[in-house]
């Protein structure tokens, strides 16, 4: 197999670096393929979409699939992704196409919640001009209203209690056995992330802005916690050699 040497270019890693493509006559034919359809309509950008997630799966290393794209295509990360949220969201855009949506907002809309289809479905039949602009300003109300009702229909923290309560003896045996089921879990779910043949970004962009943001944010917690639990890990044999040094004098 013969291979392609590349730099990295802007945004992909350490300026300089070189990039070795591997190249095969299959993915040479995806490329010519991609090229010859272009982005002139909605069922080229869905098969261009289609052979960028079977040309994906020939690369092991992310940065080198990225590589790959630039160096063929000049396409963004951004870019490829938009083209492949199109083939892999299809069902769903194909009415907006219809609708005489451009592929700007097509891009826009693989990537919107099920609220943001609907309200923009009942715009355009209504007789609304298909822009860029509306998508955007849909995309922005939706979310914007979303966030209201999450916090209208959000309880009020209930009044402080005069009566002194006693709060009942931590258990540790109840809460090792919730600590060893939570791990467990997590296990599981990363090992069906490894295995569902999707990456983190993609997984992510199938999610609406709210739940990606707090996902993302469970991720960061329950990194700090491991990482706080490997410093607390790491300092008891320290701890042990003190107690015995102190007990032999």
């Amino acid at each position: 197999m013969a291979v392609k040497k590349t730099k990295r270019g802007r945004g992909q890693g350490r300026k300089g670096v070189a990039v070795i493509i591997p190249s095969s006559r299959e993915l040479d034919e995806y490329a010519e393929k991609i090229r010859a359809l272009g982005r002139r309509s909605f069922d080229n950008i869905v098969e261009i979409g289609r052979c960028l997630v079977h040309c994906r799966k020939q690369f092991k290393a992310q940065r080198v699939w990225l590589a790959w794209v630039k160096a063929e295509f000049g396409f963004s990360r951004q870019h490829a992704d938009n083209l492949i949220n199109c083939y892999k969201h299809r069902g769903k855009l194909l009415k907006f196409s219809t609708l005489g949506a451009p592929i700007s907002a097509l891009y826009l809309l693989a990537r919107a919640s099920p609220q943001v289809h609907a309200a923009v479905a009942e715009r355009l039949e209504a007789g609304e001009r298909p822009t860029v602009g509306l998508v955007r300003v849909q995309i922005a109300t939706t979310e914007r209203e979303y966030k209201t009702v999450r916090y209208v229909s959000s309880p009020e923290p209930s009044e402080p209690a005069r009566e002194k309560v006693e709060r009942p003896a931590l258990d540790l045996n109840s809460k090792a056995i919730q600590a060893r089921g939570f791990a467990q879990q997590f296990l599981e779910f990363v090992s069906n992330v490894r295995h569902c043949g999707m990456s983190v970004e993609e997984i992510l962009a199938e999610l609406p802005l709210v739940e990606r943001s707090q996902v993302i944010e469970a991720a960061r917690q329950v990194e700090d916690f491991l990482r706080r639990l490997a410093r607390a890990k790491a300092t008891e044999p320290r701890l042990a050699i003190e107690d015995n040094s102190e007990t032999r004098h």
